[in-house]
């Protein structure tokens, strides 16, 4: 494995000739790569989110409701709120996803706190994610936000 490392990186690279031994970081213990290890933790925290995301989308295509509950809430759970840098599209991608089908779970279950409640925040990323709601790529998502505003608007004439 070293060997093909070797090869595969290549040889070390000056940075610069002034100074060819100065550490990218200055401080002891300092770590240049760092931050990429923290975008990588991040990409990685939200690919823990992909299995239950699958394991739900399935349950809910074989109309096992409550269960795709549960594993959508973990992802929800895993995701978390926010990520930021290499992470913000997979994280957007991973909520998204959770909140739209999370809805519309939830209503079918008649849980409807749970259903508006993810119905509104993925609207909410929806809007602000800025994609283009005429890219062939999203119409899924186009055809949802229409599910989505029907459901929103006929809660609120319930509440009239």
């Amino acid at each position: 494995m070293g060997a093909r490392l070797a090869r595969a990186v290549g040889p070390p690279q000056v940075l610069s000739d002034d100074t060819p031994d100065a550490p990218l970081v200055e401080g002891e213990g300092a770590c240049s790569h760092r931050p990429v290890q923290r975008e990588f933790a991040e990409l990685l925290r939200l690919a823990r989110a992909s299995g239950p995301l699958g394991r739900a989308l399935g349950f809910a295509a074989n109309a096992r409701l409550a269960e795709s509950r549960d594993a959508l809430l973990t992802v929800l759970d895993v995701a978390g709120q926010a990520a930021a840098g290499l992470a913000t599209g997979a994280w957007l991608s991973t909520r998204l996803c959770a909140l739209m089908s999370l809805a519309e779970v939830g209503a079918k279950l008649g849980e409807a706190s749970l259903a508006l409640a993810c119905a509104r925040e993925a609207l909410a990323l929806w809007e602000r994610s800025g994609l283009d709601r005429g890219d062939p790529r999203f119409v899924s998502f186009s055809a949802w936000e229409g599910w989505a505003r029907d459901y929103l608007g006929r809660a609120a004439v319930q509440v009239q």
